[in-house]
């Protein structure tokens, strides 16, 4: 029997469970549907953590779902993964897994996605150690600009405001400074202000998005930093952003994938921005609703995909 690992950056202590956040709450009731619907395949499904990597698709300890309707697990020892959904970014050389290694790097290199996709984004610079660039050339709208980490995600370590509120805060190189774009403009049909939407997709396929909203005078609209969000199906995401969506995913390899890209729009100057992508977008389980569904069913059959032909 071939054994699927879904690989998170560390394991969570066996307390984890029942005293979980709501955000986590609904990520770890997704796991456990995408594990089931795995295990339904015939396959014995597990998770692991990256710090637990042995090597040669071993890792030195694993948790067994006992329950999946309570979510319940026990912990085991070593495991050998014949094929990893990796959430935790992992990028193990010697396995096979989703996303493919290829292309999983660009998902969560803010510098590569730039290399790729530079013409749909913001204008933007990389400062690196040494470097000396002039933030103040991509000042956008209001004279703001936006300074992000090279690699953080979920809007952790990004300030914004114009150059000279900003020079006293600039992290240590590298990061990258990019042109803000004001989206108080909203879009219509779907957000009053400011905003970003999320599209989902799989395959190639959309199958779905969101929308997420900073509060009231934020920037940032992550929802751990406050933010709201609202599901949308594949009819309900708007057209501009459905075809750069498919516009990224052509210049991708035809590999296995599952990934989000985020986008906003700016109504001064009628046109949409892609923000970034991201390779381990959170799950939802089905009773989320149509978009919860398609989740679960298309990366169900994009994972198998890749276990049977491993």
């Amino acid at each position: 029997m071939k054994t699927i690992a879904i690989c998170l950056k560390k394991l969570p202590p066996l307390q984890y469970l029942p005293n979980t956040n709501k955000d986590g709450a609904q990520f770890r009731s997704a796991r456990f549907e995408l594990m089931q619907r795995l295990a339904d395949n015939g396959f014995y499904v597990c998770t692991v953590g990256k710090e637990d990597y042995l090597g040669n698709g071993k890792f030195a300890k694993h948790l067994l779902p006992i329950d999946f309707s309570e979510t319940k697990y026990q912990e085991l020892g070593e495991v050998v993964a014949d094929v990893v959904y990796d959430r935790a970014e992992a990028y193990l050389d010697d396995l096979p897994y989703l996303n493919d290694r290829k292309i999983g790097k660009v998902f969560n290199n803010k510098k590569l996605t730039f290399e790729m996709f530079g013409d749909l984004q913001p204008k933007t610079i990389f400062v690196e150690v040494g470097s000396k660039q002039n933030i103040a050339d991509v000042a956008g709208d209001g004279g703001k600009i936006v300074v992000k980490p090279y690699d953080k995600s979920g809007g952790e370590g990004i300030i914004i405001g114009e150059v000279s509120e900003l020079m006293e805060k600039l992290p240590d190189p590298p990061f990258l400074a990019q042109e803000f774009i004001e989206t108080s403009g909203g879009v219509a049909g779907i957000a009053k202000g400011r905003h970003d939407v999320r599209v989902f997709l799989a395959g190639g396929k959309i199958v779905g998005g969101s929308v997420r909203q900073p509060l009231s005078g934020g920037y940032l609209s992550n929802t751990h930093q406050g933010g709201s969000m609202q599901f949308l199906t594949e009819n309900e995401l708007p057209n501009q952003a459905k075809k750069m969506a498919l516009e990224v995913d052509s210049r991708l390899e035809r590999l296995p994938r599952f990934y989000s890209a985020d986008f906003f729009f700016s109504s001064v100057r009628n046109r949409w921005f892609l923000i970034e992508l991201n390779g381990s977008p959170g799950l939802v389980p089905s009773d989320f609703g149509e978009v919860g569904q398609n989740l679960q069913q298309v990366l169900t059959m994009e994972i198998l995909k890749v276990a049977k032909q491993s």
